[in-house]
């Protein structure tokens, strides 16, 4: 899915339900890493995402953990 797609996801079931509360929406992707790149986060929140999963594949613990101490970016 592309980003906007998530606008549709959330007004579909906001006509089906009525609203979105007690409706939680959930992004998976991969995030830069780095605070200088822009990170789409804010603007998943902003088209309805209530939680964001980061993806992170391999099997290198210490890439992930270094990724990890980076922080949200």
């Amino acid at each position: 899915m592309e980003l906007e797609d998530y606008s549709d996801v959330a007004s579909y079931v906001k006509s089906h339900r009525g609203s979105m509360k007690d409706f939680d929406m959930v992004i998976i992707g991969q995030t830069t890493g780095d605070p200088e790149k822009p990170s789409w986060i804010d603007e998943s929140e902003a088209l309805g995402c209530t939680w964001y999963a980061e993806v992170m594949m391999g099997d290198d613990f210490d890439k992930f953990l270094e990724r990890i101490v980076k922080g949200p970016f």
